[in-house]
């Protein structure tokens, strides 16, 4: 025969009056048990004995009969009714058979415990074990005079106390508290607290009703809540008018408002408005969310206005008597009072009334619909269409289908697929190169190295501050000494050298990133250093020079016409003589040309080519500018300036040319700048900006031109790019932009920079160069939604204090403003805001940090950091940082004496300020480092590192709102490591891989459940070998190891499905070269790698890796 006792309770039972009275020691205790015999619950009469004896059970204070000694068996039974179990009894309750008195003795006693004996009739007389030791409450009572405070709530007597801590009180206005710390603070009124720590922080919250040890432990000034069981409300500081019925409901609300949750874990990691959870564990999953009803369901974090009923897997069908109601339209046709199989036919939902976006993947199972329901309403996707035996591919295993009668024949594995992206950056540096600006950006191509020509180009957006690529496919041969016109869509590129002077070109058009080839049908001849501009339909070449054996200079041309890709012959009648190095511009009807040179002397005449007669007319060169090549020419609208040049010797001279009067003007001279030839020039729409050129040495200054008063300007050097020639410069409405060209001092320096001026402030601001991050490793990324965020690192002894953003629609890199940002460093930390990235601590060779700067990636700032004294936080590397929503979690690593720390910090970006009192330290998990630290929606969960002498297996779960620690059950972890990776998947922390001291590289794991602090391992089938210096992501449903070392760099790696906990190896095929200690992030659909390091090589080359998704086939029957 078995006895059970599983749901004893035991409890005192007394009474207090309103007045000063003394307490008397319960002389009764409430006892309930339940009693089985084998497995079988007891009914009917049983005989029981009750004694209470001492902690071994050798001392009897009292029994039933009073014949007890030393624990022994008394000698009479009190006969109870058993009720399928379940008995209760007062003890001490004089008037029931063979029942004495408990006298008050007996509680002067530490130690105290019910022993019982059962007899069923016929099995005998059997001790129950274990004694039950009896609660506090009566202890409680043994106080020798208790006042009750006077009404007016004053605590200054009256308040009944367990070893010097109040238990038992009415402080403040129509309260009542009961329990170890309950209400001890509180200056609320018409509070009720019944339990240890209950409403134990409560400031001027009202209203409250809270019962349970913990519930409503935060609470400051929240009112008007209702907090049943353990912990239930813990966190809520000013949330209101919130119901919580159930261990841990509303665990970590904090603000919200107008909750309900009803069952244990209900609402539990909830800090959202207006939700209703009924039963247990429904709505845990919901986070920031508002306005959802979760009915036996977990939820999803972050919804809002989501009613969702039932787990899958779970429930199977759903009864609903009557009818079903939408809001005027959408439900009121469906009928019936359910929806089992065949309740909807297709006569009850009209064709393409339900299409894919109302209709969840997997919503509609085939079993709920009627056969042939679902075929007359598939038209709307096309479906009808598919003959019989036709095949249709589904991106998942499709209900809907398969309730089509479609079956499903089998799948196609989808292959991962990985591109090396091409390092994208500035243009390589070039001079002789050609630009135009296209109303938004300026477009670079062509041009030459010295040691190489190019047939590349890019194009610069100064909105974004960044460059972009042009496609290299069809593009023409690389050449220099071209042309370019922008036509409004498209540019035109012709003409130039190379190996041989060219008559080909070619026309980009930016918005779809192509090339096409300009006809040479009828093509004017072979030329450089002639002169193109565009006439709103035509580009029209004229001028130049080629080479045949000797020395040829042109005064013919053509006309272009894009959109038939057609040639057309100038007339060469009255034409100006043969000439290079000349200048022309459109005015709107004619071409202007002037100036240039030819083999017998520099030129200061020129003609008007009339494109609608196809005729020429000479220039004036009355008053005209001296003879000379190299110089610029721009047109008003009324007017061409020419300016500068080169006739033997650089010029700084120029004139004004109406073609209206046929007359010229002469330029200034006062204040102009310098002589120079090979500079550029723009119009502004009111000034002529020149910049740059060679006089007696390259060139950086210049001057801004007003014809109006016939006045110079100079323009600032303050931030000018370096002096240059040969470079180009566009206007773009507001802003010179200057790019390119070269310097000599001896030896030939070829630009990738530029700059970018403003005449409204005589300002310079650069042009980004090298965008491309430099290699390295030790840097921190950070992906913002729609870019990675690249800072800090080392490539060998150079540590960087410079970032860069990288957008991988556009294969874009930009360089981050470098203001304010932090000094160089490796092993620090870097969050995301949601629109900040905060870079703190660290390390640069030389000395540790615990300072730090925010990056806002739309205004491109930074913003130092409030500093923090070392004694409050100290310098330190190693370490982890998680962002909460509204703080950065600093905890961990090592300071500037590699000492291990067990401290943290909490960081407020809004108000720049670290918390006064950091992070508390009693029940944190040991000093580490190389731990790894998870942000769970309420708390952040430290586990593993490393100690110097010992890895370790521990953690702890740290709560913000209570500045509290919660131990990591140690059952089950894995075991102990550094260096290994860790996520949150929403409901679990995923542990995997690592290094020990003495195992070498790990490729095991495990998975930690907070809720009911729990572990499993993760399963190692499949999974990589171990390694250090991986990366790894969480794509929202699979974590992906990548890369690494063990005795050999890895290019290779694995996705781990949690859902299955299952292993996949990532494709091989494309895959980047192997590497380690380099970054990876999940942009929504495909991981970025960047950076790292093989042997001594460092890397910087982008690949992007996007998992294949298998395709399913069905079969029309």
């Amino acid at each position: 025969m078995n006895f059970h006792l599983p749901l004893a309770a035991l409890a005192a039972t007394f009474c207090l009056a309103t007045s000063a009275l003394r307490a008397q020691v319960p002389q009764l205790i409430n006892y309930q048990g339940r009693v089985a015999v084998g497995t079988v619950n007891f009914d009917g009469t049983g005989s029981f004995k009750f004694a209470l004896v001492n902690g071994d059970g050798t001392v009897t204070f009292w029994s039933n009969d009073g014949t007890s000694a030393a624990g022994s068996e008394p000698t009479a039974a009190v006969p109870l009714t058993v009720t399928k179990g379940l008995y209760s009894v007062l003890l001490g309750d004089a008037a029931l058979a063979n029942m004495t008195a408990i006298p008050n003795s007996v509680f002067n006693n530490a130690d105290v415990r019910l022993r019982v004996w059962f007899n069923d009739g016929t099995n005998g007389s059997q001790m129950l074990a274990p004694d039950q030791r009896i609660a506090a409450v009566g202890y409680a009572m043994m106080a020798g005079g208790v006042n009750m405070p006077p009404t007016n709530g004053t605590l200054t007597a009256g308040v009944i106390r367990q070893d010097g801590v109040p238990l038992i009180h009415t402080h403040g206005q129509n309260n009542f508290f009961a329990g170890t710390f309950a209400g001890v603070v509180t200056n609320g009124e018409s509070n009720t607290a019944i339990g240890s720590f209950a409403l134990t922080n409560n400031n001027t919250g009202g209203r409250n009703t809270s019962v349970g040890s913990q519930s409503m432990q935060a609470n400051i000034d929240g009112g008007h809540n209702t907090a049943l069981g353990n912990q239930a409300l813990a966190a809520n500081t000013s949330g209101g008018f919130n119901t919580a019925l159930g261990e841990l409901a509303l665990r970590n609300n904090l603000t919200g408002l107008n909750n309900t949750a009803v069952g244990r874990d209900a609402l539990k990691n909830s800090v959202g408005h207006n939700n209703i959870a009924l039963g247990s564990g429904s709505g845990e999953n919901l986070t920031t969310g508002d306005d959802n009803i979760a009915l036996g369901n977990a939820g999803v974090a972050g919804e809002s206005g989501r009613i969702r009923i039932g787990t899958d897997g779970t429930h199977t069908d759903t009864y609903l008597a009557g009818t079903i109601h939408g809001d005027g339209s959408g439900l009121s046709g469906i009928n019936g009072a359910n929806l089992a199989a065949g309740s909807i036919t297709s006569a009850q939902i009209a064709e393409g009334a339900v299409g894919g976006t109302q209709l969840a993947p997997g919503a509609v199972q085939g079993a709920n619909l009627a056969s042939g329901a679902a075929a007359a309403n598939l038209s709307a996707s096309g479906l009808a269409s598919v003959p019989t035996g036709g095949i249709v591919l589904s991106q998942t295993e499709n209900p809907a289908l398969a309730g089509a009668g479609y079956v499903k024949i089998g799948s196609l594995p989808a292959e991962d697929t990985w591109e090396l992206r091409a390092d994208v950056g500035s243009p390589p540096a070039r001079r002789s190169h050609s630009a135009v600006w296209t109303g938004s950006e300026m477009i670079v191509w062509g041009g030459d190295n010295g040691s190489g020509i190019f047939s590349n180009g890019a194009r610069f957006d100064p909105a974004g501050n960044g460059w972009t690529p042009l496609s290299l496919f069809g593009t023409p041969d690389g050449r220099l000494l071209h042309t370019a016109v922008w036509t409004g869509t498209e540019m035109i590129v012709w003409g130039g050298s190379n190996n041989a002077i060219l008559n080909t070109g070619g026309r980009y058009n930016p918005v779809s990133n192509t090339w096409l080839p300009v006809s040479t049908h009828n093509a004017p001849g072979v030329r450089n250093n002639h002169t193109a501009v565009w006439t709103g339909s035509e580009m029209i070449v004229w001028g130049g020079f080629y080479n045949d054996g000797s020395s040829q200079y042109r005064n013919d041309g053509g006309r272009y016409n894009p959109a038939t890709d057609t040639w057309a012959a100038l007339s060469n009648t009255s034409a100006p003589v043969v000439r290079l190095r000349h200048a022309a511009v459109w005015t709107g009807a004619e071409m202007i040309v002037w100036g240039g040179s030819n083999s017998t002397s520099y030129l200061n005449d020129g003609g008007r080519y009339n494109l609608a007669t196809d005729a020429w007319t000479p220039l004036s060169v009355t008053g005209a500018p001296s003879p000379r090549n190299r110089h610029t020419a721009v047109w008003t609208g009324t007017e061409m300036i020419v300016w500068g040049g080169f006739d033997g010797s650089p010029l700084n001279t120029g004139g004004s040319y109406n073609p209206a009067t046929d007359s010229w003007t002469a330029t200034s001279l006062t204040s102009a700048p310098v002589a120079r030839r090979f500079h550029a020039a723009v119009w502004t729409g009111s000034e002529m900006i020149v910049w740059g050129g060679l006089g007696s040495a390259s060139l950086n200054d210049g001057g801004r031109y007003d014809p109006a008063g016939d006045t110079w300007t100079a323009t600032s050097t303050s931030g000018a790019p370096a002096t240059r020639q040969n470079h180009t410069a566009v206007w773009t409405g507001s802003e010179m932009l200057v790019w390119g060209g070269f310097y000599n001092d001896g030896s030939d320096h070829i630009l990738a920079d530029g700059g970018r001026y403003d005449p409204a402030d005589d300002s310079w601001i650069s042009v980004p160069f090298a965008v491309i991050p430099p290699p390295r490793e030790g840097h921190t990324t950070i992906w913002t939604g729609s870019e990675m965020l690249v800072w800090g690192g080392i490539n060998g002894s150079t540590y960087f204090n410079h970032g860069v953003r990288y957008d991988p629609a556009g294969n874009i890199w930009r360089h981050m403003n470098l203001t304010d940002q932090p000094s160089a460093r490796i092993d620090h930390t870097a969050v995301w805001t949601g629109s900040e990235m905060i870079v703190w601590g660290g390390d640069d060779g030389t000395a540790l940090f615990n300072s730090g700067s925010r990056y806002h990636a739309a205004a491109d700032t930074w913003t130092a950091m409030q500093s923090i004294p070392e004694f409050a936080l100290a310098r330190r590397r190693g370490h982890t940082a998680v962002w909460t929503g509204s703080e950065m979690l600093v905890w961990g690593g090592l300071d500037n004496s590699s000492f291990v720390l067990g401290n943290g910090g909490r960081y407020n970006p809004a108000s720049n300020t670290w918390a006064a009192t950091g992070i508390n330290t009693f029940g944190a998990p040991s000093a580490r480092y190389q731990h790894t630290a998870v942000w769970t929606g309420v708390g952040m969960i430290i586990w593993g590192g490393s100690n110097f002498s010992d890895p370790q297996s521990s953690g702890a779960h740290y709560h913000p709102p209570t500045d509290s620690w919660f131990s990591l059950t140690p059952s089950g972890a894995p075991g102990p490591r550094s260096q290994h990776k860790a996520f949150w998947t929403g409901s679990e922390m995923i542990i995997w891989g690592g290094h020990h001291f003495n195992l070498g590289h790990l490729n095991d794991g495990g998975r930690y459940n907070p809720a009911n602090n729990s572990w499993r391992p993760v399963n190692t089938t499949g999974a990589p070998p171990g390694r250090s210096g991986s990366s790894a992501v969480w794509t929202g449903s699979e974590m992906i190891i990548w890369g690494g070392y063990n005795s050999g760099h890895f290019n290779d790696g694995a996705r781990y499905k949690p859902q299955f906990d299952v292993w996949t190896a990532t494709g091989t095929s494309g895959t980047p070269i192997g590497r380690q200690k380099h970054s990876a992030v999940w942009t929504g659909d495909k991981m970025l790698i960047w950076g790292g390091i093989n042997n001594s090589f460092y890397l910087n080359g982008v690949s992007t890796y996007t998992p294949g998704k298998p395709l399913f086939l069905y079969q029309k029957p």
